[in-house]
Order: C-alpha cells, then structure tokens, then sequence
C-alpha cells in the first residue's frame, strides 16, 4: 500500500505538496525491505539494525506532524514560522532529554534510549495533533480534503500507538495476544485512509477574508515581548550592584519614612472626617474638602508608588551584597511588587472618579501590601555584608 502511495502521488504530483509525508511513506517502505533482507541474510545483527532504522522511522513520522501543521497554517505566515519554530524546539529537547538519561544511566543502552524516544514522541505529537484540532475548531479554518485525510490517518495511528504503549501492551495485561497485532492493524487502517483521501489531488480552500489567528498572534507576540523585556529588564538590576553607602542610607532612610507615613495614608481614607463634614450645613465646604482630600489621597498613592520603585530597584541592587543571596525569592517579589505597582495605578483613577472614603477594603489591602514590603526591604538591609562592597563604594559614600 506504500508503494501504491508513492505510485499515485507521482500521477497526481501529490509528492510537491506533501514531500515530508511522501518521504515518510518512502522512508518507511524502504525500511520494510531492508529489514526483511537483514533478517533472511543476518539474522544475529537484526535486533540492532532494527533499533536505527527504527530511530529512523520516528523521525521521519515527526516530519509528518510538521507537514500537517505547514500545510494547515499556508495562509497564515506568521504562526506558521513560529509553528515550526516550536516543532523542532520541542524535538531537539525530547530528543536531548533521552540521550541525556542514557549518558547517566550505566547500564543505559541505544537500542533502549531508541525505544524511549520513540515513545516519548508518539506522546508529544499525539499532544500536538490534539492542539492542532483545537485550533481548527476554534479558528474555524478551513482544510481541503487532502489535507483531512493526512491529518485524520495519522491522528488515528498515533492514538492508537499511544493507547498500546499506555494501557494495552504493559506486562501482566490480559490483552497482551491483542497487543502484539494492534499497531500493524492500526498501520493498515491509517494506510487504507490515506489511500481514499489521497487517491486524487482535490482543490485546498484559499486563504480566508479576515485573519483572527494572525491579528491573535501578533497580540500574543505583543505580550510576550513585553514580559521578556520586563524580565530582561529585572536581570539587569538584579546584575548590576553598583551601590553606594550613600545609597543605602537614603535606602534605610527611606524605609523608615514609608513606615512613619503608614499611620497618614491609613488616616487619609478613614471615612471619619467624611462623616464630621457631612452633618455640617454648609455644601460648599464639603466640596471643597472633598476635593483636596481626594488630591491629598492620589498625591500619597504616587509618593508611595514613586518610594517602592527607588526601594524595589536597590532591593535588586543589594542582593549580591547580602549573607544569603535568595534570586527565585527576589523574582517572586518583582512580580508581586509589579502586580502592586499595577494595583496602585488603578487606585489613583479609582480615587479620582470616585473619591477616597469609598474604597475600604482595596485600601486596606494596598497599605498592608506597603507595610509587607517594607519589612522585606528592612530584613535586606540588615542582610547587608558590608565586607562585599567595594572600597570605591566605600570612598564614595565617605
């Protein structure tokens, strides 16, 4: 049946339109035949011959999946480049992983990192056949009838590689008669499909008059540069020490300011002065204190925001110059200080609109978050191993 393939994909000039798929079904043919040859002529050296020609046929089964996903994303560049991109990614780790665990194991054999691999990828392109059918159906794009016979067969045979590698063929089961026969089976029944899909050349649909999955990834791709930039950035801070002693002392200074300002901020959303005002007659007055209070509440918002970012960029600053240098807590607290900053923007628009007596609940949140970094900005400076600095960041804070 892979000999018919290959017959009509020459008539049909099928082979320019999926040559990864066709040098699968040729891959796999040839290796056929040179099994059965070994194994009438060499019987004793088969079971090695077997296990390369085996890695060889994996491979050439991985091209498939990036065959499906080239061809179902044509009209979409963009996410196709960076389809493929992730493809080999994904291959290049797999691939690593199992030679690594080969290297340290001992009594690590080819033959059976061969077989791992094999299984592993069965695993990941079953995974990525599962992601292309879900952009399918939400994307809705379209596929001619080609395309959906290469796509149904081999989804079917990876599922059912699968299904034997996971439940049918593991020692001890009672379907292990079964087992031994399902992957030819299953062979047979992806090669019958393939036949009646693409027995003939059929039309593919053209591209599509507006492009979600396009406008969608350059959205994601948007945000994800943004965050490695924001991460880049953290790196950077966190590389670069260059603290002086001056620095520091405005640092604890600063600290010691936003622990005395607490007990203000707190004061400045109390909703008791509202109340005083409001049993007063006078309507004037309650907007004119209504006014400033709500400047006084943003003007604090700002202050407070402007003292965390000198203090959250020295914290950075200072780690390499503690006793116990801590990077994935610092990371955690750069996240947990940007989600704060984003709050606090929030806030001071949420002031402005509303008003400060109306926001208890966030406020209190806000000013507990204050009050905890803080205390992890104060346990940094009493970390400080004043022995690490320079003698210039010592001549410069003199």
């Amino acid at each position: 049946m892979e000999a018919l393939l290959l017959v009509r994909s020459s008539q049909e000039k099928l082979f320019e339109r999926y040559p990864l798929f066709y040098s699968y079904i040729g891959c796999v043919l040839l290796i056929e035949v040179v099994r059965f040859s070994w194994y009438k002529a060499q019987f004793d050296s088969y079971q090695t011959v077997y296990w390369y020609t085996e890695l060889l046929t994996v491979l050439a089964g991985y091209g498939v999946i990036a065959e499906i996903y080239k061809r179902s994303l044509e009209h979409h560049p963009g996410v196709a480049r960076r389809a493929q991109r992730v493809l080999l990614v994904v291959l290049v780790i797999t691939l690593g992983e199992v030679a690594a665990d080969t290297f340290r194991s001992p009594s690590g054999s080819w033959a059976h990192a061969i077989g791992i691999f094999g299984r592993d990828l069965r695993y990941v392109e079953l995974l990525l056949w599962g992601v292309m059918l879900a952009v399918f159906s939400f994307y809705r794009i379209p596929a001619g009838r080609n395309l959906k016979a290469l796509i149904s067969g081999y989804g079917f045979y990876i599922t059912m590689s699968v299904v034997n590698l996971a439940f049918v063929s593991q020692p001890g089961n009672r379907f292990w008669s079964i087992a031994a026969k399902l992957p030819s089976l299953a062979y047979l029944i992806t090669l019958a499909i393939w036949c009646a899909g693409l027995w003939s050349r059929f039309p593919e649909p053209g591209p599509p008059a507006e492009d979600q999955i396009e406008r969608d990834y350059r959205v994601l791709e948007m945000h994800t540069r943004r965050i490695f930039t924001r991460i880049k950035s953290f790196l950077k801070r966190f590389m670069r020490p260059g603290v002086t002693i001056e620095q520091f002392s405005r640092a604890q200074e600063a600290v010691d300011a936003l622990i005395g300002e607490f007990s203000l901020g707190k004061r400045i959303f109390e909703t008791g002065d509202m109340k005083y005002i409001s049993r007063q007659p006078s309507l004037e007055a309650r907007r004119v204190f209504l006014q400033e209070r709500k400047a006084l509440a943003i003007s604090w918002l700002r202050h407070t925001r402007r003292q965390l970012a000198y203090l959250m960029d020295l914290h950075l600053k200072l780690a390499s110059y503690t006793h116990h240098p801590n990077p994935r807590s610092d990371l955690s607290l750069w996240f947990e200080y940007r989600i704060f900053a984003l709050v606090c923007d929030s806030l001071v628009a949420v002031v402005w609109i509303r008003g400060p007596f109306q926001l208890g609940t966030i406020v209190g949140h806000t000013l507990s978050a204050v009050n905890e970094f803080c205390a992890v900005f104060s346990l940094r400076l009493e970390d400080i191993n004043a022995g690490l600095l320079s003698p210039a960041h010592r001549t410069n804070g003199a």
